[in-house]
């Protein structure tokens, strides 16, 4: 399954707001207005491989942010307000292989 929901007024995504969707194997939520993401909010996604978070408010990846994600092999990021990763923010994506932070805030 394919959910696209890119350039909508989406500012949160609440805890367990895709469980149920165990074959959703590509989930983009770019261009919103999203600033915060809690643990757990990906929870169910048990398939999914590609995530388009672009274009967001997030000022960050926290921990836990990502919990679940087992399957996630590829993530996008670009042109968003991310200035810091924490450690562990990926734990839970062990088949990562690809992470574009394009045009973000990070720094050394």
């Amino acid at each position: 399954s394919f959910l696209s929901m890119h350039g909508n007024y989406l500012s949160s995504i609440p805890s367990g707001a895709f469980i149920g969707l165990d074959n959703l194997w590509y989930l983009g939520v770019a261009y919103n207005r999203i600033s915060s993401i809690p643990p757990g909010a990906f929870s169910g996604l048990v398939s999914l491989s590609s995530f388009d978070l672009s274009g967001n408010s997030l000022p960050s990846f926290s921990p836990g942010i990502f919990a679940g994600l087992w399957s996630l092999s590829s993530l996008r990021s670009l042109y968003g307000l991310i200035a810091s990763i924490a450690p562990g923010s990926f734990a839970d994506s062990p088949l990562l292989q690809s992470i574009d932070l394009t045009s973000n805030r990070l720094t050394t």
